[in-house]
């Protein structure tokens, strides 16, 4: 595995452009975990007030990809704007709390949502975050595992405080969407995105603004 920092769009040429979208409960850490990704740090700041965004670049089969990463909240009152972000992604990391029983019961309304507004089928991984607060588990590996294959899912266990994890979960969601477009099973850059490939360089068509947010 080969992984790359964070560069600015106006310097970056690609293989792939890959939309991803971070859905689950409010604080379960979607927000840390994309920080500690693109950052490396552990910003444990206020829960997401609607959505954000953030770029990665990683290598797969010494293929350049560009992840655009979208950030949602939990809260059930902006639920109607993240559906809208379903659209032509291609991946999801549908995360939850291993100290939190609740947003594990919660997977199953992520999962259904994430498939039934999305215009393709979407590539999803299963993420038990706060793997450092081992000591307050409520859900076992084994139900989380069983959970995850009973959707035809990877499941991952990370830490955003630690990293533990965090870019082996990206890493695994990118390799499937990857396979897929491989197969042509779908494509790497959707309709409606906000840049589009020319030959290997890109070219800013709406430039996207970065928003902070919180662990939510």
């Amino acid at each position: 595995m080969t992984y790359n920092c964070q560069i600015e769009l106006s310097q970056m040429s690609y293989d792939h452009m890959f939309k991803f979208i971070i859905i689950g409960e409010s604080g379960v850490g979607k927000s840390c975990i994309l920080v500690q990704l693109t950052d490396h740090k552990f910003d444990n700041t206020e829960p997401t007030l609607g959505i954000s965004f953030k770029s990665h670049i990683l290598d797969i089969d010494g293929r350049t990809i560009n992840l655009r990463i979208w950030d949602t909240a939990g809260q059930e009152q902006y639920r109607s704007i993240t559906r809208s972000y379903y659209r032509d992604t291609q991946g999801a990391l549908v995360v939850y709390d291993i100290t939190n029983l609740h947003s594990f019961e919660s997977l199953s309304y992520w999962v259904k949502d994430a498939k039934e507004n999305s215009n393709q089928e979407i590539q999803m991984i299963l993420i038990g975050n706060k793997k450092d607060l081992e000591h307050r588990r409520k859900v076992s590996k084994e139900v989380a595992q069983q959970f995850a294959d009973e959707n035809g899912m990877v499941y991952i266990e990370t830490s955003a405080k630690t990293a533990e994890n965090i870019e082996d979960a990206f890493y695994s969601c990118a390799e499937k969407v990857y396979e897929s477009v491989k197969d042509g099973k779908m494509d790497s850059i959707g309709i409606g995105t906000s840049v589009k490939p020319i030959g290997k360089e890109i070219q800013e068509i709406e430039p996207v603004k970065e928003k902070s947010g919180g662990c939510c």
